[in-house]
């Protein structure tokens, strides 16, 4: 990706490059799109060039589909560049992005990783649901209509957002026989077992993530019951990809 994105902003010197994490790539975070918009906006200003968020997050998706071609969405490159909660609405070439108020939805989600699968590599799982589209047309509406019942949930009945999350997971896991386990399925239901209302793996299957709606009440409940997995805090982000100065 470094070499292919110099050679696309035409940089041609020599460069030494750091790259800092501080959660494990190939999990479903959308690691890789992260450090791609991240470099993306690092060069440019190398360059002299300032990117709007818009043609940043348009250079990723060209970079990563068209350069690299690499299977995938486009979700995770935007939602890196703009940060903050969004609808994003995709046209056949376009997209715009439609910021939320998340309301109280941050203090019913808990997220846990669960492991990594060191073979995991999120284009080799995307290409198996994605070839499966044609077959998998009422799944993916069905899908797409739940988002909007979900942004309706948000300042009426929170708890309904995990329900409608726990249809989204199963309508997901059938779109490819790649994308969950016999793991993944019993965390699952362990969770839920425990008082989680709906909850998904993130990123495009195998191991990784795991997020969980589960009311505040229920919480130490859960965390309890998935305690061989490591819980991980977060928060939401607003700001989106932005350039830091070290002094």
């Amino acid at each position: 990706m470094v070499r292919e994105g110099l050679k696309l902003i035409g940089y041609k010197d020599s460069l030494k490059l750091y790259f800092h994490g501080d959660l494990p790539a190939q999990s479903g975070l959308g690691s890789s799109s992260s450090f791609t918009v991240g470099f993306l906006k690092a060069a440019a200003l190398l360059m002299g060039e300032e990117l709007s968020t818009e043609a940043l997050a348009k250079r990723a998706i060209h970079l990563e589909r068209n350069v690299l071609n690499e299977y995938g969405g486009d979700q995770d490159q935007i939602a890196v560049t703009y940060g903050g909660f969004n609808q994003i609405l995709f046209e056949k070439n376009a997209f715009t992005v439609m910021p939320i108020l998340p309301g109280s939805l941050h203090k019913n989600l808990m997220l846990f990783y669960i492991g990594r699968n060191n073979e995991r590599f999120s284009s080799n799982y995307a290409k198996s649901w994605i070839e499966n589209i044609p077959h998998r047309t009422v799944e993916l509406r069905t899908l797409c209509n739940l988002v909007t019942q979900a942004i309706k949930c948000l300042d009426q009945d929170i708890d309904e957002f995990g329900a409608i999350l726990d249809e989204a997971w199963f309508l997901k896991r059938s779109l490819s026989e790649v994308i969950s386990s016999e793991k993944i399925d019993a965390v699952y239901a362990l969770a839920k077992k425990h008082g989680a209302l709906g909850g998904k793996l993130l990123g495009a299957g195998g191991e990784g993530f795991m997020i969980f709606y589960v009311p505040e009440k229920k919480q130490n409940a859960v965390k309890t019951a998935l305690s061989a997995y490591i819980h991980v805090p977060f928060e939401f982000e607003h700001a989106g990809c932005e350039y830091f100065r070290i002094s």
